[in-house]
């Protein structure tokens, strides 16, 4: 009874803690404004969103197990109730076993979240539990291999993968003779097979718990890369392109360079390319017109009306657009 009293209040302790965390986030996602229109007042700093790029930068962290690190981070920026750093712990620790071969502390996760598995239809425990069963068959245990594939692959004869079915051919055609038969093709088997199941756990995992495997402020990086990266990028460098920075390097050269390296806008109203002929122009709510389509609007006391808002602005209110 005390260690069921025990179990019992670790778990009351571990769900307030997640439930605060989320309250705490949810709050700040709430009051947070939206930066999209946010960047357009003319007091905008980008200071209003530290909190939001300190988390940002504390999942990168936690991503690639720099722990003690994000200890001193989420302390000095105050992020307890932001940062997923004992998350990403156990997600490392165990990807770094499987990398070992070793299966147990995942076969542990599984067997944690073993309703969450059912419900996504998951297959990932009967998977590593195929690897321990090639790792036995390694070993010549041809009769124990049998039993734990009976104990672990349960389906119907039509929905047995045809990894098993390799497997079982294997064992009727060498575990009689296994003297003379050569283990070259079986090790190839376990050594892809270890990639697939690797692949396939980090996507389970990232699916019940919400952890992406590539961290939200690389997925940024590369993209804002991707977008002034060009063909030219690395020939001569630049103290204020972001394409030249030493210390992105290895990110920079995953990215793709754009393949047009000059935008075209049509406008929404005419139809026609702005351009250095026919300019942009954005009224101060964001929305973009053509020189031609402002003129279209514009009233006779030199007055631009929106045709989106209908709030009225000056000419000299609208900021022109460099494409």
């Amino acid at each position: 009874m005390e260690s069921l009293r025990s179990k019992v209040m670790e778990s009351k302790m571990h769900l307030e803690k997640y439930v605060n965390r989320l309250a705490s986030r949810l709050k700040y996602i709430y009051f947070e404004g939206d930066i999209q229109l946010e960047n357009l007042k003319h007091d905008f700093r980008f200071e209003m969103y530290e909190n939001r790029i300190n988390w940002l930068v504390d999942g990168f962290l936690s991503r690639y197990g720099f722990f003690d690190t994000v200890e001193v981070f989420t302390k000095r920026y105050k992020l307890g109730y932001y940062s997923d750093a004992d998350v990403y712990r156990e997600y490392l620790d165990i990807i770094t076993e499987l990398k070992r071969h070793n299966i147990k502390p995942a076969l542990d996760w599984c067997q944690k979240y073993k309703s969450q598995l059912k419900k996504i239809d998951s297959n990932v425990e009967a998977e590593l539990h195929l690897q321990f069963v090639i790792s036995i068959i390694c070993e010549n245990k041809f009769f124990e291999a049998i039993e734990y594939i009976k104990k672990s692959v349960c389906k119907p004869d039509e929905q047995i993968s045809a990894d098993v079915k390799f497997l079982v051919t294997y064992i009727g055609l060498y575990g009689s003779n296994e003297k003379r038969h050569s283990t070259d093709a079986l090790r190839r088997f376990k050594r892809r097979r270890w990639r697939k199941v690797i692949k396939s756990f980090q996507e389970v995992y990232s699916e019940i718990t919400g952890v992406l495997n590539k961290p939200l402020l690389e997925l940024l990086l590369k993209a804002g890369i991707s977008v002034v990266k060009t063909e030219q990028c690395g020939k001569q460098k630049c103290t204020k392109c972001p394409t030249c920075i030493d210390e992105l390097r290895h990110t920079i050269m995953q990215v793709p360079h754009i393949q047009k390296t000059k935008s075209f806008l049509v406008c929404p109203y005419t139809s026609e390319v702005m351009d250095e002929k026919n300019p942009p122009f954005t009224t101060p709510a964001g929305h973009v017109f053509s020189e031609k389509a402002i003129s279209l609007f514009v009233k006779s006391d030199d007055v631009f009306e929106c045709p989106v808002t209908a709030e009225r602005y000056r000419m000299q209110d609208l900021s022109r657009l460099f494409i």
